[in-house]
């Protein structure tokens, strides 16, 4: 809980659940793109929905034979394109499909396949730190472990001077061992990508978000970057 000059105070909130699972337009949720192909969504040339250049990126990196077109607005809005047979399928971040009830009984996916923009599934909370109420109050949902995870993040796309419209993707975990784990996939379109894996002390997190950062810059991540920009 780091305190600025301004005389602010942060807390951050343990991470939820932040997976982006994939509907093949019939109400089915599935973890992966890759589980059996007779789902509808997972037909080669079927095409997937989703608004995020990142979301896009890694589908095409891991099932270059689906076919993917931007799909924006809210959860019931992208429904009923599906429901027209606009889409064959379509991803969408696991927060913001969990407490919907236009979805029943939706199960909670594995992070692993799609990885989520940095900072996902955290709420980070200024306050004064005069406002001793409040201090109290926060401090109740503070969790150092994710703060630290979001340290590492932040740190990384800092380096990497990312954009609004760049593909990148990251999480900070913490193994078994209590070494760290900062996972990232950087790419355009799929057909081009780094990704870099390191691990670092957690007392330390911003100094591995940095080596993370280095090792992309080096695979060629700025070339990357550059590109989406135009």
């Amino acid at each position: 809980m780091p305190i600025g000059s301004s005389g602010l105070r942060r807390w951050t909130t343990r991470r939820c659940e932040c997976g982006e699972p994939l509907s093949d337009g019939a109400g089915s949720w599935y973890l992966a793109v890759d589980e059996p192909l007779n789902r509808a969504a997972c037909v080669s040339g079927s095409k997937l929905g989703t608004g995020a250049v990142r979301r896009r990126a890694q589908l095409a990196k891991h099932r270059p034979d689906l076919r993917t077109e931007r799909l924006r607005g809210l959860v019931g809005t992208r429904l009923g394109r599906l429901d027209s047979g606009e889409f064959d399928g379509w991803s969408w971040p696991w927060p913001g499909l969990s407490g919907s009830a236009k979805l029943g009984g939706l199960r909670g996916p594995a992070p692993d396949f799609m990885l989520s923009a940095v900072g996902a599934g955290v709420v980070v909370v200024q306050a004064r730190v005069v406002d001793a109420p409040v201090m109290s109050l926060l401090e109740e949902f503070n969790d150092t472990e994710t703060a630290r995870h979001m340290d590492a993040e932040r740190a990384m796309l800092h380096a990497l001077q990312g954009h609004c419209n760049s593909p990148i993707a990251g999480r900070c975990l913490t193994l078994p061992d209590g070494n760290w784990r900062c996972v990232d996939v950087f790419n355009r379109d799929g057909s081009l990508f780094v990704e870099s894996c390191e691990t670092g002390d957690p007392n330390d997190a911003a100094t591995l978000g940095f080596i993370v950062a280095a090792d992309l810059l080096k695979q060629g991540a700025r070339k990357l970057i550059t590109a989406t920009q135009k």
